[in-house]
């Protein structure tokens, strides 16, 4: 069974984690960031369905990759959780 991945946080980690997974033949269902800009620019690299809502983005995949701002980890852990994001 292919395990499907969503990656919170479109910068250039979030984007290069996305980029290299996709080139080994992983899913990356979902990418999600604030800025529609980051979005924009991470989808070529890695596919999937764009989105500015981490609960969405997470709801689509079986692996959950934050790569946000340190500060920001526990704010989208919490909104994913609460959010029923997690499967």
């Amino acid at each position: 069974m292919e395990r499907k991945i969503a990656i919170i946080g479109a910068g250039i980690v979030g984007t290069a984690i996305g980029h290299l997974l996709s080139k080994k033949g992983y899913y990356v269902a979902a990418i999600a960031s604030r800025s529609e800009e980051s979005l924009h620019k991470a989808l070529p690299y890695t596919g999937g369905m764009a989105t500015k809502d981490p609960v969405q983005a997470a709801s689509q995949a079986d692996i959950i990759i934050i790569t946000t701002h340190d500060d920001q980890i526990e704010n989208v852990c919490f909104q994913i959780a609460h959010g029923g994001g997690f499967k």
